[in-house]
């Protein structure tokens, strides 16, 4: 395939990516279907178990209670939170590592899969491997201090100028923010791919390997987003009106459902790019833990051409 542009050739990494999602499909079938099914069984749950306290809120008679039921929410919402997070970790986990044994064509069981997830689910870090640098977090906690800034200033002065400021400073912190998080999400497949490497270690191996190739993750981030938005707009558009009120939880059923879906394709995606990255840098030997499955690469023209 002719190399595409810096600003296209992500396009490259999607084809290989849509190329492996159906390559191992004894794998990621399962995978897809259990990150789909238990996050859907997990929110029907917290939907009903919610509905249930609040309808119990109106028999409250005392202040003893009316604490009892707000903390016992907060306890819920929490639980739900952590549990979606988990789910959404591990799912992100298998992922990477089929991907990862897709694209290099090494040979792998159930058993080692299984083996594989456990070890890297215990080692890894829930939130570990997403903080950024601190040089980084410091531009981002500006950039939303500026943002919090256009905000007050519209709810203070509504117009058609402070308006459209707001929507210029929303649009480019956003895609800052999209700019930014490229080595943070990247770390997260070094982290898994490679097992020596995790948490800052990890973060510091992402930053190294993203030079020269950053523009890349971020066309990924900037088109998957744009693309969501799109789709929720369009799903948000069909609902509207009565029948908006009918299917709210159909809604959120369907967003639930679309972000797991979408974590699926960013883990391949980005998986995709770790290993165009790891090319890019001249490094095309086994890699880490994706060796003890039996690494043997795979021929260029098997999974598209490269990437300027």
């Amino acid at each position: 395939m002719a190399e595409l542009s810096p600003t296209f050739g992500f396009l490259i990494i999607f084809k290989d990516s849509f190329k492996l999602l159906f390559k191992n499909g004894k794998f990621m079938a399962p995978i897809t279907l259990l990150s789909l099914l238990l996050p859907s069984l997990l929110f029907l749950l917290f939907c009903y178990v919610y509905q249930t306290l609040t309808n119990s809120f109106y028999n409250l008679s005392s202040n003893l209670q009316i604490i009892a039921y707000f903390s016992l929410l907060l306890v819920l919402e929490i639980t739900f939170i952590m549990a979606f997070a988990i789910i959404s970790n591990i799912s992100g986990i298998a992922t990477i590592l089929v991907s990862a044994k897709s694209y290099t064509d090494a040979n792998i069981s159930s058993q080692d899969l299984y083996s594989r997830i456990k070890t890297t689910t215990r080692r890894s870090k829930l939130f570990g491997y997403r903080s950024s640098s601190s040089k980084n977090r410091g531009t981002v906690f500006l950039a939303m201090i500026i943002w919090m800034l256009v905000i007050c200033m519209v709810i203070f002065y509504p117009n058609a100028i402070t308006i459209a400021i707001a929507v210029v400073v929303g649009i480019s912190v956003f895609g800052f923010l999209l700019y930014v998080s490229v080595p943070t999400v990247l770390s997260s497949v070094v982290s898994v791919v490679e097992e020596k490497f995790e948490g800052s270690e990890a973060l510091e191996k992402a930053e190294e390997l993203i030079q020269g190739q950053r523009h890349h993750g971020f066309m990924i981030n900037v088109f998957t987003n744009l693309l969501g938005l799109i789709i929720l707009l369009g799903f948000w558009f069909f609902l509207r009106g009565e029948l908006w009120s009918v299917n709210v939880m159909g809604f959120w059923l369907f967003l639930v459902n679309f972000f797991c879906l979408s974590k699926i394709f960013g883990c391949v995606a980005y998986t995709v790019l770790y290993f165009r990255c790891k090319k890019y840098h001249g490094d095309d030997e086994g890699v880490g833990g994706v060796g003890n499955f039996g690494y043997s690469k795979l021929p260029a023209s098997d999974l598209g051409g490269g990437i300027a």
